[in-house]
Parts: structure tokens; sequence; C-alpha cells
């Protein structure tokens, strides 16, 4: 361990570390897991990946150029580097 005494094992509410890679949970655990996330953070990335989607399906048909959402991400590059 990396630090002696804190083993996830004993933490309430985290499940058991297993050797496969499924995780399976029931419909009660899994309504406990996105109530922990909370809505809000949940949707909040539904929409930002459903932002994506758009914007490069956008781009694949050309309405909007790359060229133009790379200016894009240099402006808000700078915009957040010169704020700090």
């Amino acid at each position: 361990h990396l630090w002696p005494g804190c083993d996830l094992r004993e933490v309430p509410g985290v499940p058991a570390l297993t050797t496969g890679l499924t995780l399976t949970l029931s419909h009660g655990q899994r309504t406990q897991w996105l109530q922990t996330i909370g809505l809000a953070g949940f949707m909040l990335f539904l929409l930002k990946g459903l932002g994506w989607i758009v914007v490069f399906w956008l781009i694949s048909r050309g309405v909007i150029h790359k060229h133009a959402v790379a200016k894009a991400k240099l402006r808000l590059r700078n915009f957040w580097r010169n704020r700090v």
C-alpha cells in the first residue's frame, strides 16, 4: 500500500476490488451511483460530449473550417494564460 492504514476495502460504499475487469451493478447500485455523481455532473459531461460530436460533424461537412477551430482554440488558450 502507498499509505499504511489506507485500505479502500475498509471504506463503506467502495466496491470490492476483483481480479476481473467486469463490473456489474444492480439497479439500486446504479441509482445510488448516479445520485452520487449528481445529475448536474452527468448533464455537464453529456452536453459536452454531444457538443464535440456536433463540432466534428460540422467540420466533416465543411460548415466549420479546421483553421477557424484552431484559431478559436488558440484564442481561448491565450485568454486563460493571460488571466493567470
